[in-house]
């Protein structure tokens, strides 16, 4: 019982739709970084761009998945509940980003403060993803480090683009 809840924690946490979100999240953050911008309307744009690939992830996934696969029948109701199931990690994505935002909105903290701890949370939650991910794999510290560095290249790679381009 203990190994398939943690499987399915990693399932929505360390997911590869988990991991895209966290890209997505933090690229759109970068993008709307700019003095135009409060954080509430940084928390919608993330949060309406998020549910829109996500509602386009779930269908592609659901008419990818149905019809028969390996001489099974597999119907559209348990390919779209399999695809939502699948894709949760996009949505979970955004929780502490916007939740980071939303303290900017509520003015506990400066807007340039909350969107740019949002904006750094990103590249914390892709070291945490690829961390996980490789130390579950290889069962060693010094592999997750790398992993976790590696992935949180991507979030730092947004940021110094984001830097460059301003």
């Amino acid at each position: 019982m203990r190994g398939r809840i943690r499987a399915r924690a990693y399932s929505i946490t360390g997911s590869e739709e988990s991991v895209y979100g966290t890209i997505l999240v933090t690229a759109l953050i970068a993008a709307t970084d700019e003095p135009t911008y409060s954080p509430w309307d940084v928390v919608l744009i993330v949060l309406v761009t998020v549910v829109i690939y996500w509602a386009a992830h779930v269908y592609a996934r659901t008419i990818a998945g149905h019809g028969v696969h390996a001489g099974h029948e597999v119907g559209l109701r348990y390919a779209f509940r399999e695809s939502v199931t699948h894709t949760v990690g996009l949505l979970t994505s955004t929780l502490i980003p916007v939740a980071i935002l939303l303290l900017g909105g509520l003015k506990w903290v400066p807007d340039a403060v909350a969107i740019t701890i949002a904006l750094w949370s990103g590249v914390g939650i892709l070291f945490v993803h690829g961390y996980v991910a490789l130390l579950q794999r290889r069962k060693n510290v010094w592999y997750g480090l790398l992993g976790g560095v590696v992935t949180a290249s991507f979030g730092v790679v947004i940021i110094v683009l984001k830097m460059l381009l301003k």
